[in-house]
C-alpha cells in the first residue's frame, strides 16, 4: 500500500536517490546530495515540511510533490493566493502510476488549507520559490514538452495551459553580432554600465536569487544622463556544470514606459552578450512568451536558437 505523507527529517536520503535516478534530462541537474538537498532547497526560509508530500510504497520512495507560494505585490513577503507545484517526480514515469495524480490531489488539499486560489504547474518566469538553478533554467519555464508524462499529469488533473515559454541559446563564441552603421550610431546615444552583484531590489529576489552571483546591465541615454532600460543575468549554477559550460540566464528585463526601439533592444541585448564574452561566457540563455513579438525579433538574430518550449499550466482552485 501507498502512503502519502508529508517531509521529515529522516527523508533527504530517499530524496536524493529518487531524484539520482531519473533519466537525463537537459533541464535537470543530475545528481545532489543530501547537503546539496539541505542547502539549496530545505533551507529556504520559507520552506514548509507540510508542502513536501513523498509517497512511499513498501518503504521506497516512489514520487514526491513540493508546493511553495509566490510573493506578494511588492516581493516583501509570501502571498499564499498563488501556489506553485515546484517538482514533481517519480519513479517511474507519471503516465504508469497513479501517485503523480495522487501527489497532485493532497498537493490541492494543502493548498486550500493555506487559501490559495490558483496553482501553477512547476512554476513559471518570475514564479520560482524553489528549484532554480537546479531545474528548468535562467527560469523555471513551466512544464517542459520534452516532459510529456509529466506534461499529461498536470493536464489530466485539470490544469489548463495559458501561456507557451520559449526557450533559447546563444553561443557566445560562435555568435558574430556584426557592428553594422545602425550600431555605431547608437553607441554615440547610449552607455551601458555594468554592476556586479547589485543590491536585491525585494525581500523575494534575495531569497530565490540571492545566493547567485549577478551583473545588472543599465542603458544609458547620454541626452538625458539617465538609464532607460536594465537587464539582469545571473551565473546559472549549478545546473551549467551538467552542460560543462559557463552560463549565463537573462533573469529580468525592465524597459522603460517609453520602450526603446527594435533596434535599440537589439543593440542593448548584443552589447550585453560582447560584455559576457569577454568574461568568458560560453552560452546566454533567455527565456520569453511566445506573444511577446519584440523578443521574437530580436534574438533569433542575435543568434540564439530554441532549444526548448515550455507550457505554463494553471489550475483555479
Amino acid at each position: 500500500m501507498t502512503e502519502i505523507r508529508p517531509f521529515l527529517n529522516s527523508d533527504p536520503p530517499h530524496i536524493v536517490d529518487l531524484w539520482n535516478s531519473q533519466s537525463a534530462q537537459r533541464s535537470l541537474i543530475p545528481t545532489i546530495t543530501a547537503t546539496f538537498l539541505s542547502q539549496h532547497v530545505l533551507g529556504k526560509p520559507y520552506f514548509d515540511r507540510e508542502g513536501m508530500l513523498l509517497a512511499f510504497h513498501n518503504g521506497t520512495l516512489e514520487g514526491f510533490a513540493h508546493v511553495g507560494f509566490g510573493p506578494n505585490a511588492d516581493g516583501s513577503r509570501l502571498s499564499y493566493d498563488t501556489a506553485v507545484v515546484s517538482m514533481l517526480m517519480t519513479r517511474n514515469p507519471c503516465s504508469e502510476s497513479s501517485i503523480a495524480a495522487d501527489l497532485l490531489d493532497r498537493c490541492e488539499d494543502y493548498c486550500r488549507s493555506r487559501g490559495s486560489q490558483r496553482i501553477y504547474a512547476m512554476g513559471a518566469p518570475d514564479l520560482s520559490p524553489f528549484y532554480l538553478g537546479m531545474h528548468g533554467g535562467c527560469h523555471i519555464p513551466g512544464v517542459s514538452r520534452a516532459q510529456t508524462d509529466v506534461h499529461d499529469a498536470f493536464e489530466h488533473a485539470g490544469y489548463e495551459t495559458i501561456d507557451h515559454t520559449l526557450v533559447m541559446h546563444c553561443p557566445l563564441a560562435d555568435s558574430a553580432i556584426p557592428i553594422d552603421r545602425t550600431r555605431h550610431l547608437l553607441r554615440r546615444n547610449y552607455d551601458i554600465e555594468a554592476a556586479v552583484n547589485p543590491a536585491d531590489r525585494t525581500w523575494w529576489e534575495a531569497t530565490t536569487l540571492g545566493p547567485f552571483a549577478r551583473i545588472q546591465f543599465d542603458l544609458i541615454d547620454q541626452t538625458g544622463a539617465r538609464p532607460t532600460s536594465e537587464v539582469r543575468v545571473w551565473d546559472m549554477q549549478p545546473l551549467a556544470n551538467a552542460w560543462n559550460l559557463t552560463v549565463a540566464g537573462l533573469v529580468d528585463m525592465n524597459l522603460s514606459d517609453q520602450q526603446p526601439e527594435i533596434e535599440t533592444f537589439r543593440f542593448f541585448i548584443g552589447e550585453v552578450s560582447r560584455f559576457l564574452h569577454r568574461r568568458s561566457i560560453a552560452l546566454l540563455e533567455a527565456q520569453y512568451s511566445y506573444q511577446d513579438e519584440r523578443a521574437g525579433e530580436v534574438f533569433p538574430g542575435l543568434g540564439f536558437n530554441q532549444v526548448d518550449e515550455a507550457d505554463v499550466m494553471r489550475k483555479t482552485l
